[in-house]
């Protein structure tokens, strides 16, 4: 059975939200409890393609955070459920997924968000959440196969289909 989403843990995530936003780091140092078990991703391994997860206490996780955030503007904000992990709970997406973590790989899902484990009042966890509710996530090479066809039914050949679907994907999607 789904578990639903209280209305305090809505707002709490949409304080998150605005406080990611906004950059407002002493309203973000409020709502996450210490200790708690957050994860965060390194990408300093370009051998892998893969996002590498790792976990890492309040102070790594802000620090990575307005890392991210000072790199790139947020510009859009929903909300979702997880539906795999730890179903009901809140799920941010920023950017339509693509931040904090944006995919690099055609087997990867195409959207990321940052699901909030809030007890008491405080999030007291945020793991990376790909499956979500109210939201399809599909992945990369699905987008680009779906463009590939529709170029394909205008007498484009394979090899140049594959071309322009995956530079007209990865060019949205930036």
């Amino acid at each position: 059975m789904e578990k639903v989403s209280t209305k305090k843990e809505v707002d709490i995530a949409v304080r998150f939200a605005d406080a990611v936003k906004n950059m407002d780091m002493q309203m973000l140092d409020e709502l996450l409890e210490e200790p708690g078990d957050y994860q965060i991703t390194d990408e300093t391994t370009t051998a892998n393609t893969e996002v590498n997860r790792l976990d890492a206490d309040k102070a790594g996780f802000l620090q990575w955070l307005l890392q991210k955030r000072l790199a790139t503007a947020v510009y859009d904000i929903s909300f979702d459920q997880c539906l795999h992990c730890a179903i009901g709970n809140p799920v941010v997406l920023f950017n339509n997924g693509q931040f904090p973590v944006n995919t690099r790989d055609m087997s990867e899902t195409s959207k990321t968000g940052l699901m909030l484990d809030i007890t008491e009042n405080k999030i007291k966890g945020i793991q990376l959440c790909f499956t979500f509710i109210g939201e399809e996530n599909k992945c990369n090479f699905e987008y680009v196969a779906h463009l590939m066809q529709h170029y394909m039914e205008k007498g484009i050949n394979y090899i140049e289909a594959h071309a322009k679907a995956a530079e007209l994907y990865f060019k949205f999607k930036k």
